[in-house]
């Protein structure tokens, strides 16, 4: 049971690419990693030719309360925090 989605268009600063995210369930939590290839030629510095990458997990909160609740905590690490290949913040993603 994989789950792989895949997001093309243009981020947040302006660089245009894909990015593959691939996650699991185990054992109740979610694991998985994403890579975000994009267009960074036009870049200075630091963000030039970078392409982001990172690992995540998921934990969903009801195995700490006494009653059922939907609610998870995201903990996510990845190498550098630059501009390349980020997401705008959702409240809710329609297909999780």
């Amino acid at each position: 049971e994989m789950d792989i989605s895949m997001k093309a268009g243009r981020f947040l600063a302006g660089d245009k690419g894909v990015r593959i995210e691939v996650s699991r369930i185990v054992r109740g939590f979610e694991v998985g990693f994403w890579y975000t290839y994009s267009d960074t030629s036009d870049f200075t510095g630091q963000n030039k030719d970078y392409h982001d990458k990172g690992v995540f997990v998921n934990i969903p909160l009801r195995m700490f309360k006494w009653r059922d609740t939907r609610q998870t905590g995201f903990y996510s690490l990845r190498p550098w925090t630059r501009d390349v290949g980020q997401l705008p913040g959702r409240p809710v993603d329609l297909y999780r």
